[in-house]
């Protein structure tokens, strides 16, 4: 199991917090996925923080170390605190709501409806004109599930003052459930929209890590990502 996320795809750092947001994903590979939809509001606003109102549908499919195939959607609402000091962001989120388990092991088949909470985080952090590092993670209570993705990434086309900027790197994702677990790496490319407050997100992966109990082994299989975020 390993997304690559919820994304917050290397959301721009603004000396001021947007009014509110839009960011969504997809990301997977072999036997597991992971998408996205966040919107975002800010309810109160200052100079370099804004509290938010927090909405996320999100839904999930992996296969466990007992070869049943699960498949998690839900939705979830809660508040979010943002603060953005100049060239940092940083935020986080609770969130409380539902989600529908699938579970199916050859013929047979179980679906529960279960309450949920949520926690997450995001950061981004430009040190330098040429830098940009970012993390963002989150925990689901409901069949307890964690992924989180740390990256960075440096312009390769587009001036400071251009409509839109080019960037690669490298990101690396962490995710599962307390049995299962997955790590992988691989490049990222993306493209900041100036005008729009845009970010469009690309990736694929290699899982160099999975994790079953106590068994360790490389997956043979690759990822790829998507991720876009919008600002106002």
């Amino acid at each position: 199991m390993a997304p690559t996320l919820l994304l917050h795809a290397l959301s721009l750092a603004h000396a001021e917090p947007p009014r509110g947001e839009v960011f969504a994903g997809w990301s997977g590979g072999g036997d597991h996925s992971y998408g996205y939809a966040t919107f975002q509001p800010a309810m109160l606003r200052a100079r370099d923080a804004s509290f938010t109102l927090r909405g996320t549908a999100s839904q999930l499919r992996y296969r466990d170390t007992d070869g049943v195939d699960v498949s998690s959607s839900g939705l979830a609402v809660g508040p979010a605190f943002v603060w953005a000091p100049g060239p940092l962001s940083l935020g986080f989120g609770i969130g409380l709501g539902t989600r529908r388990i699938t579970e199916e092991l050859e013929a047979e088949r179980s679906t529960r409806l279960v309450p949920d909470a949520t926690l997450s985080t995001d950061l981004t952090w430009r040190p330098a004109p040429f830098l940009e590092l970012s993390g963002v993670g989150t925990f689901a209570a409901a069949d307890p599930y964690v992924w989180m993705r740390w990256g960075g990434v440096v312009p390769v086309a587009g001036g400071p003052g251009g409509p839109a900027r080019l960037s690669l790197g490298l990101e690396w994702t962490h995710s599962g459930t307390w049995t299962d677990r997955v790590s992988d790496v691989g490049p990222v490319a993306q493209v900041a929209i100036r005008p729009l407050r845009a970010v469009l997100a690309a990736r694929l992966s290699v899982p160099v890590q999975s994790l079953a109990g106590p068994r360790t082994e490389v997956l043979p299989q690759a990822g790829a990502g998507l991720a876009t975020y919008w600002a106002w």
